[in-house]
């Protein structure tokens, strides 16, 4: 059950990431 809640942490931190990423480079979001 830890593991599970730690990955699904873990994908939400890589996604928040990902977003704050496609925010500053909104041009290069939009070609993926």
């Amino acid at each position: 059950a830890l593991l599970k809640e730690l990955a699904t942490y873990l994908k939400r931190q890589k996604t928040e990431v990902f977003w704050a990423c496609c925010k500053h480079l909104d041009w290069r979001c939009r070609n993926l």
